[in-house]
């Protein structure tokens, strides 16, 4: 019976801490997002909102609303995000489907994106999806290409890590 209590006073332990560790990543992860402040809005008509624009070092977020102020229908929109660096060069341009709009209508949208160093935007609707060639981070082609090898080392390295203090101080 004893034992049995220790368990579980151990499984509790165990799960409090893993509980207490994924609520502290997510509000460390959370405190990275930044706001961004420069974006150009370049259509008119329907009209754009943005809510909420949010970005880290490698991916970010975009919600808001687009309302249909015209008197007439609206068919197949898509609403096309050009996301820029500091420098402006293009990182990359993303598009959510609306699909069809009456007049007055309003649709909310949200966008994750997976880009690195995005600082400003250029939102704009669309009446079709363009497909574009991707623009590959050349930093992080490379964290691709070596992040085998890397992760080769460091776990052939770690264990010697924990083992080396026991030769050390043993006189063995």
């Amino acid at each position: 019976m004893k034992r049995m209590k220790t368990f579980l006073i151990y499984l509790l332990l165990v799960l409090a801490i893993v509980g207490l560790t994924d609520i502290i990543a997510k509000l460390l992860l959370e405190t990275n997002y930044k706001d961004i402040t420069k974006y150009e809005i370049a259509t008119t008509s329907p009209e754009i909102k943005v809510e909420e624009a949010k970005a880290t070092k490698v991916n970010g977020r975009i919600k808001g609303t687009v309302t249909n102020k015209t008197e007439n229908f609206m068919e197949d929109v898509f609403v096309k995000v050009e996301l820029r660096s500091k420098t402006n060069h293009a990182r990359g341009t993303e598009f959510i489907k609306l699909g069809n709009f009456q007049p007055n209508q309003k649709k909310n949208f949200a966008l994750s994106f997976k880009y690195a160093d995005v600082d400003n935007f250029i939102i704009s609707t669309t009446n079709a999806e363009e497909k574009t060639e991707e623009k590959i981070d050349p930093f992080i082609e490379n964290v691709k290409k070596y992040y085998p090898i890397v992760r080769l080392a460091v776990w052939c390295v770690t264990p010697a890590f924990y083992f080396l203090p026991l030769f050390l101080f043993t006189g063995r």
